[in-house]
């Protein structure tokens, strides 16, 4: 069990943790998330179920969609339980509950508490899972070192460390090896991440390369909802742009806006990656020269019946989105955010366009770059670079099929993590591991 050195880590967390949870209650209650307090204090969990469930933690939306491949995975083998996803942020709480209505394994969706120790494990008691899996970068010390102690077996799913806290966890290997230990499983996206995971103490031998949870994510429903459809089913070619960050939306914009004269009946969506901003890119795009609409949600111009340019307002509609697209520009990759996700438009055989700055989804984009199913832009000159990427495959429909072919074959050729997810989850939630 634990020794000195982890005993006074410990108390250290304990402390640092409850003095975070102590300040970020006034500003749930001032930002209108008063009604999330008792989730995330640890104080409301659902009951304990007679033939025991797996939690799937993911914190926002990129990586709940990540563990939906997960889900759909286990929801067609059957046996495994129900299913409890947490997350971390509304986005990934939106991505959870349509998660949740399209697979009836899914009993519910909650917020994971804040990583105070006491209440991480007066939590997973009341839950009482048969096994948690993590997805992606989630290494909280609290919730690791519970299920430890609980003896519940945790898994980390798609395993992932960002560049920048690499040198972190190095600093404090001695102890937060100690926390990595209390996996019973963890597979990683690639063997890359495998060294990386390994360099900071994960066990050598229950470190595995299982692949990415992403290239399974199964391809969303086309229709993003009843109030999209007045704008979407009317002629014209559609770019959709995703997860953007200022001031992506405003080149991104601009760039369309020279091609209107070519393509009369343009017609733009814009998905902030945080949809708060969404009023401040719709004035953006007024001041671009584009009649601009917010939907689904209540704002100015909502519903407007001859909008050009959209922008949403509301989490979990981009996969939907970008398969009625007929170009995708995926955003935080034109700064140096490291980029998101090209795959939700590449499994619906729709070519995309990022910037040079895709770290984080280094694994994604170079494979669908190298088979010709992604532009990459320099980003010298944004504007000019979208605008012109985006005249050449809104000119020409074979080159964008071609390219969106190619991107789909990539997909394909990639899926399996799921699988080999589900076995491993399936396997330490039966102690058989």
């Amino acid at each position: 069990m634990s020794g000195p050195a982890e005993r006074a880590f410990r108390a250290a967390y304990r402390a640092g943790a409850g003095a975070a949870a102590f300040a970020l209650v006034p500003w749930a209650v001032l930002s209108g998330r008063a009604g999330e307090l008792a989730e995330r204090l640890g104080r409301e969990a659902p009951p304990p179920r007679p033939g025991g469930r797996l939690v799937l933690h993911a914190v926002s939306a990129g990586e709940m969609s990540a563990a939906g491949a997960l889900v759909a995975e286990l929801a067609a083998r059957g046996g495994g339980g129900s299913i409890v996803l947490t997350t971390g942020t509304a986005a990934g709480r939106a991505v959870a509950e349509r998660l949740a209505a399209a697979f009836p394994v899914v009993e519910g969706v909650a917020y994971l508490p804040w990583d105070r120790p006491a209440a991480m494990a007066r939590w997973l008691r009341r839950v009482a899972p048969r096994a948690v899996a993590v997805v992606e970068t989630e290494l909280w010390p609290g919730l690791f070192l519970a299920c430890r102690d609980l003896r519940i077996p945790l898994a980390v799913a798609s395993g992932r460390l960002y560049e920048k806290d690499r040198p972190r966890y190095r600093l404090v290997r001695p102890l937060f090896r100690r926390v990595l230990d209390a996996a019973a499983w963890i597979g990683t996206q690639d063997e890359e991440e495998r060294e990386a995971f390994v360099a900071i103490g994960a066990p050598p031998g229950r470190t595995v390369v299982a692949g990415n949870l992403k290239w399974d994510v199964p391809p969303a429903d086309a229709s993003p909802g009843p109030a999209f459809e007045p704008f979407l089913s009317r002629p014209g070619p559609l770019v959709v742009a995703v997860s953007t960050h200022p001031p992506e939306e405003r080149w991104l914009l601009r760039a369309a806006g020279r091609l209107r004269s070519a393509h009369p009946e343009l017609r733009v969506v814009v998905a902030p990656r945080d949809v708060a901003r969404a009023p401040a890119v719709a004035r953006e795009a007024a001041r671009a020269g584009w009649r601009a609409a917010l939907l689904p949600g209540a704002g100015e111009g909502r519903g407007a019946p001859d909008a050009s340019a959209v922008v949403v307002d509301a989490y979990g509609l981009v996969p939907a989105l970008s398969a009625r697209a007929e170009v995708v520009f995926v955003g935080g990759s034109l700064v140096a955010g490291g980029g998101h996700s090209p795959l939700e438009a590449a499994a619906r055989g729709v070519p995309a366009v990022t910037g040079p700055y895709t770290r984080n989804v280094r694994s994604l984009v170079e494979p669908l770059a190298a088979a010709g199913g992604l532009v990459r832009l320099a980003g010298a000159d944004p504007e000019r670079e979208l605008a012109e990427a985006l005249s050449l495959l809104l000119a020409d429909p074979l080159l964008r099929r071609g390219r969106g072919e190619a991107a789909r074959s990539v997909v394909a050729a990639h899926r399996g993590a799921a699988a080999r997810h589900a076995d491993a989850l399936l396997e330490i939630a039966s102690g058989l591991s």
